[in-house]
């Protein structure tokens, strides 16, 4: 053998020298593979873990879901009032006063005319809770007849520290003059007479 025969040769045992089995190519392909779905798998989950869950919205977001505001029909009175009662460590404020012939949020009237108190309430007390309003709230008609609520719309469970919006209605038969009528809660009173 010359020479030129032998370095002709060296060159292709080095290729061979760095080549691998096939078996080898094939651990390292699959090697690959597992490696790249790891990757695409963690990825996945981080991408998973940081969307916004069911109901979940930003504290700055604004609710789309707005309750519409009711509206009475046939107005025929309304008063506006600050007066104030503890009852049940709920702390209970009648804001306003309206009689009308009905309102847009009521389905079944109770009577030809309908009273709603307007309320704010406020949980004073150190433990959730508060009064039945379907046990304890009557109005009190001039003659002195006692009225239940036909419709109410506060919760009697609020947790502590908390405010709360609501109504009580109140079907009247015939039209009632706004400021003979007191709002009886247990055993407290709030005259619709304003001072």
């Amino acid at each position: 053998m010359t020479q030129t025969d032998k370095a002709a040769q060296q060159p292709m045992d080095e290729e061979e020298s760095v080549t691998h089995s096939p078996d080898e190519r094939g651990k390292w392909k699959t090697l690959i593979w597992v490696f790249a779905l790891m990757i695409i798998g963690i990825g996945g989950c981080m991408t998973y873990s940081h969307l916004p869950r069911t109901n979940d919205a930003p504290d700055t977001a604004i609710d789309t879901q707005l309750t519409p505001t009711p509206t009475a029909s046939g107005l025929v009175d309304s008063i506006q009032l600050n007066k104030t009662v503890v009852v049940d460590n709920t702390q209970i404020t009648v804001k306003q006063v309206q009689q009308a012939t009905s309102f847009s949020d009521v389905r079944k009237q109770a009577g030809a005319y309908t009273v709603r108190v307007y309320v704010e309430l406020k949980n004073v007390g150190t433990q959730p809770g508060g009064p039945q309003y379907s046990d304890v709230v009557r109005l009190k008609l001039a003659d002195g007849t006692l009225v239940k609520t036909s419709n109410i719309n506060a919760s009697p469970e609020l947790i502590q520290n908390t405010r709360q919006d609501g109504s009580f209605d109140f079907g009247l038969s015939k039209q009632a003059n706004l400021s003979d009528l007191t709002l009886l809660i247990a055993d407290k009173s709030i005259p619709f007479k304003s001072n």
